[in-house]
């Protein structure tokens, strides 16, 4: 609801731009920075991602 109302609102030359940022994805992605900061830093991320997933199933 809230994604609709906003793209109502939003200057249509700016919703690419809004898309690719993705402040209004309403499929969940996350946002171009930080998939791309991720991406950068990939083997960081598979660690911290073990991590989390090892604790979550210890609990």
């Amino acid at each position: 609801m809230f994604v609709k109302q906003w793209q109502e609102h939003c200057h249509p030359l700016l919703r690419p731009v809004a898309r690719l940022a993705g402040v209004v994805a309403p499929n969940g992605k996350a946002p171009v920075y930080l998939r791309a900061t991720i991406t950068m830093k990939r083997k960081d991320a598979s660690v911290a991602a073990r991590r989390l997933s090892i604790s979550i199933r210890a609990s």
